[in-house]
């Protein structure tokens, strides 16, 4: 059994703004309303609410959001009070910082939550900072992090900061060493306040 309880983003949940397949926007979005992209964004999202990014859309922008899933691609910052989830086939060039992440598409660029689980057919490379990963995919980097969880087709290569490991029979290649912060207490304290959803949106709408 995993560690961690998937509470997934409802993929199929209706929504009051959507940019369907095929069509392009240029601009920014922002208001409490769940979003679902099927066509392309250039632009960032700020919502009180859910983000999906489609099979086929596009977002090249940030996201600050409840919950965000990807299924399509993502290249920008995101910010979730709850969970990220990218899902099989998604490619995503981002910084996440969430509570709980899911990987099992292709991500680069720096992870911080709580609870990250890499699925079998998920990639991260960069620098990762949890409390507690389980690895079933690929993760390659600075991996810093309580306790590591590294199921047999898992493959993991960097340098480790973690307290304990529970290895099931998984490739490990690199360096370990005691677990400490891959992130100063500024960003920590940056990521804290960029976390409060309800004031990105007051402030997006008031500018």
């Amino acid at each position: 059994m995993g560690l961690f309880k998937r509470d997934k983003v409802d993929a199929t949940l209706k929504t009051t703004t959507a940019i369907t397949k095929g069509i392009h926007v240029v601009g920014n979005i922002s208001g409490e309303d769940h979003i679902h992209i099927s066509g392309s964004l250039k632009g960032d999202i700020v919502t009180k609410s859910s983000v999906v990014i489609g099979h086929e859309g596009s977002v090249t922008g940030d996201i600050r959001a409840s919950k965000v899933k990807v299924f399509g691609r993502l290249d920008g910052d995101v910010v979730a009070d709850e969970i990220v989830e990218c899902e099989e086939g998604c490619v995503v060039n981002s910084h996440i910082k969430a509570n709980k992440v899911f990987i099992n598409g292709k991500h680069s660029g720096t992870i911080q939550c709580k609870e990250l689980h890499i699925e079998i057919n998920g990639s991260v490379e960069n620098r990762v900072q949890a409390k507690e990963i389980e690895v079933s995919g690929r993760l390659e980097g600075d991996i810093a992090c309580e306790h590591l969880s590294a199921k047999n087709s898992a493959f993991i290569k960097g340098h480790l900061y973690v307290n304990s490991i529970t290895n099931r029979g998984a490739t490990l290649e690199g360096s370990m060493s005691e677990y400490q912060a891959l992130f100063d207490k500024r960003e920590d304290e940056s990521s804290t306040k960029e976390l409060d959803i309800k004031e990105l949106v007051e402030e997006s709408q008031n500018n």
